[in-house]
């Protein structure tokens, strides 16, 4: 799939959690093809992958791997094509401290389009930081 412009590619959430102790141990951005979705999904989630359509959709995840404490999180925002690059563009929230309990911020995501997961992929990450007292 390649594209000159800045064009937007629709998803739909499939997972998006701030606790979800001992499930994602990667951290990184990773494009899930194909048979690997359904074996993912369920270890990650406990569920069967009938939501993807395999032959129209491609599954991104976006994990921090594990964090000592709550109020950690990541959002993927949009995901678009520029100049024949996928483009996903996130917000990480960190937290100031806390309980002590560890947690594995995630979020996966099904995008229009099928993408080799050798794709060129570019990650725009921001940054957001919670205050101590848990206030905005």
């Amino acid at each position: 799939m390649n594209s000159t412009d800045r064009s937007e590619i629709p998803f739909r959430n499939l997972l998006h959690t701030g606790y979800s102790p001992s499930r994602f141990f990667l951290v990184g951005l990773y494009l899930i093809p194909d048979v690997e979705v359904a074996d993912a999904w369920e270890r990650l989630v406990g569920e069967t992958a009938h939501t993807i359509d395999l032959a129209t959709e491609t599954v991104i995840l976006f994990t921090l791997g594990h964090r000592p404490t709550p109020g950690h999180g990541v959002t993927i925002d949009r995901v678009f094509v520029e100049d024949g690059q996928l483009v996903v563009e996130a917000t990480e929230e960190r937290s100031a401290g806390g309980l002590d309990t560890a947690v594995s911020p995630a979020h996966m995501i099904a995008v229009q389009g099928k993408w080799s997961p050798n794709s060129d992929i570019r990650l725009r990450l921001q940054v957001t930081f919670a205050p101590r007292d848990g206030r905005t």
